[in-house]
C-alpha cells in the first residue's frame, strides 16, 4: 500500500529549529558544490539522511503492524501464550519515543543518528525487492521489518532526500513561532464500509 503521508511531516521538522536548515545547507555546498543535485550525492548527505531517520522516527509513516500468530507463542518472561491464529498488533510509534531506547525521545535531535550502529542484526535477507534486515529487533521501525517491510522504503529515503535538498538550497527559511507537535491519530480508511 503506497502511503503517502511518509512526507507530511518534513516542512515542520526540516525547518523548525533553523540551525538545521543551515547545517543541511552547509552540507550540500560541501558535497554538491554547485552542481544540480544527483542521486549519487545522496548517499554522502549524511546529516541529510540523520534529519530523514530523525522525522520519521518522531511521525512514522506506518502506524500499526498487524501479525498473525503462525504458532503458540510464549510471552517472555511471563506464563502467557498466545495461541496460534491470535493477531498481534504493535505501534513503531510507541518504541519510536520510548525512553528505555531514546535520550530525550520527543526532542527533534537529528545529531542522535551521528554514527549510530543500527539496533537490527547485521543479518540481511532478499525477499524480492532488495537486500534488508531480516529481523524487527529496533524499536526504529518507520517502514516495519522482515518479509513484510514497506517495498517502496527506499524510494522515499530517496523522494524525502531530494525534496528537503531541493528545499534547502533553493529557499530561504524564517520561524517567527513554532507550533507544538499533535499526535494525534489520524487514520483513512478506504473501501471499508
Amino acid at each position: 500500500m503506497l502511503n503517502l503521508n511518509t512526507c507530511s511531516p518534513l516542512p515542520f521538522f526540516g525547518y523548525a529549529d533553523l540551525t538545521v536548515s543551515e547545517k543541511l545547507y552547509e552540507e550540500q555546498k560541501r558535497v554538491v558544490g554547485d552542481e544540480p543535485l544527483q542521486y549519487h550525492h545522496l548517499k554522502d548527505l549524511t546529516f541529510l539522511n540523520d534529519v530523514i531517520r530523525e522525522v520519521l522516527r518522531l511521525h512514522p509513516p506506518l502506524h500499526s503492524l498487524i501479525r498473525k500468530i503462525v504458532q503458540p507463542f510464549p510471552v517472555a518472561g511471563t506464563n502467557y501464550i498466545l495461541p496460534k491464529g491470535d493477531f498481534v498488533m504493535c505501534a513503531p510509534g510507541v518504541s519510536a519515543i520510548d525512553p528505555e531506547h531514546w535520550e530525550n525521545p520527543l526532542e527533534f535531535y537529528p545529531e542522535r543518528w551521528a554514527g549510530r550502529v543500527e539496533f537490527e542484526s547485521d543479518e540481511k535477507i532478499d525477499f524480492g525487492f532488495g537486500l534488508v534486515s531480516k529481523g524487527g529487533n529496533s524499536p526504529y521501525l518507520p517502514f516495519g521489518a522482515g518479509r513484510h517491510r514497506c517495498i517502496g522504503e527506499q524510494f522515499a529515503t530517496i523522494q524525502l532526500g531530494t525534496i528537503i535538498s531541493v528545499f534547502v538550497r533553493e529557499l530561504k527559511w524564517t520561524v517567527k513561532k513554532v507550533p507544538q507537535p499533535d499526535y494525534t491519530v489520524r487514520i483513512c480508511l478506504f473501501g471499508m464500509y
